[in-house]
């Protein structure tokens, strides 16, 4: 076999290994943020949803007194919800009307185009990760990346949701943490690349042999 063709096979199976490699960091990452990011829905979720049944009146949805709940609203709020990683709430009742939120300038307004209100208000808890962009996002502009979690709030059950409550979680902590775990993934993989590349560059060089 010329040497020419023996680099060729070499280089292939090299690239081939080295492909492998970062193709399944790439899923294992992708994975594993996914998990995290589900688990952390459904945890914020269940405990939202069980806080408003013990301690709010269905008639904060659907007769709202904006002045006079929001005492209510942040009461719930900081007693119940808030920690380092929750940050903020906004309240919709059940025509994607802002009935709560710390910023005035939204609060009586309608967003009948936000689409994760309308999933959520057909019984879905639904998430999105962003950036704060928007005019009814304009007080959390500050932030850097939000976990945005809107929960269906049911008091009867059976019956359709009477509003909604959307909470803004802090992805901070989840991104450190998923980027440490990053760095060490990759270390590993490049580590068994690194393995697999040498074992089989030995390989070829024994089976090849002139």
């Amino acid at each position: 076999m010329t040497t020419s063709l023996i680099d060729k096979v070499r280089v292939t199976t090299v690239l081939i290994l080295v492909l492998v490699g970062f193709t399944t960091g790439f899923l294992i990452n992708e994975n594993v943020k996914s998990i995290e990011i589900e688990r952390t829905k459904n945890i914020v979720s269940n405990i939202a949803a069980l806080r408003a049944e013990q301690n709010l009146d269905e008639s904060l949805f659907t007769s709202p007194n904006y002045e006079r709940d929001s005492f209510v609203w942040k009461s719930f709020f900081d007693k119940n919800l808030k920690t380092s990683e929750l940050i903020r709430i906004k309240v919709w009742d059940n025509n994607a009307v802002v009935i709560y939120s710390d910023n005035p300038e939204i609060v009586g307004k309608q967003f009948p185009d936000n689409k994760e209100f309308q999933e959520a208000i057909e019984g879905e808890v639904v998430a999105e990760i962003k950036t704060p962009l928007g005019e009814e996002n304009i007080g959390e502009i500050s932030y850097r990346q939000l976990m945005e979690i809107y929960t269906p709030i049911v008091f009867v059950d059976g019956q359709k949701p009477s509003g909604v409550i959307e909470l803004y979680y802090s992805m901070d902590n989840i991104n450190n943490s998923l980027y440490s775990l990053n760095i060490l993934i990759w270390l590993i993989i490049a580590a068994g690349v690194l393995v697999s590349v040498l074992s089989t560059y030995i390989l070829l060089k024994q089976i090849l042999k002139p």
